[in-house]
């Protein structure tokens, strides 16, 4: 098409795990550095459910299959009741969750 924009015509790949990766050291430094650490601890959190949510979402085969701390019950409990909860949400709640979460932790890495 003529009136493409350059970008329209080129694939953009982006690697959801690297920017996972990226934003949960970015919450490992504020941890590290600032007091308010449980905001960033619990943005690390629900970012992390939502991108293995999206990838896995059957709660049993995760569990099964992916989860790495089956000796904790508690744990295994979260994972299941925010898969629950996650799976009455639309993709645009999803996607407001995760928006959500970027922001707080960008205030914070703002006010340091």
């Amino acid at each position: 098409m003529e009136n493409e924009l350059p970008i329209q015509s080129e694939q953009i790949k982006i690697n959801s795990f690297e920017l996972l990766s990226n934003f949960v050291s970015e919450c490992k430094r504020i941890v590290r550095d600032d007091n308010d650490y449980p905001t960033a601890l619990c943005s690390a959190d629900i970012l992390t459910a939502v991108y293995y949510y999206r990838l896995y979402p059957d709660v049993e085969y995760f569990l099964e299959n992916i989860f790495k701390l089956k000796q904790n019950y508690f744990q295994m409990q979260w994972v299941r009741s925010i898969w629950s909860r996650f799976g009455k949400m639309t993709d645009a709640e999803l996607s407001e969750i995760v928006i959500n979460q970027i922001t707080l932790v960008a205030k914070l890495t703002e006010e340091q």
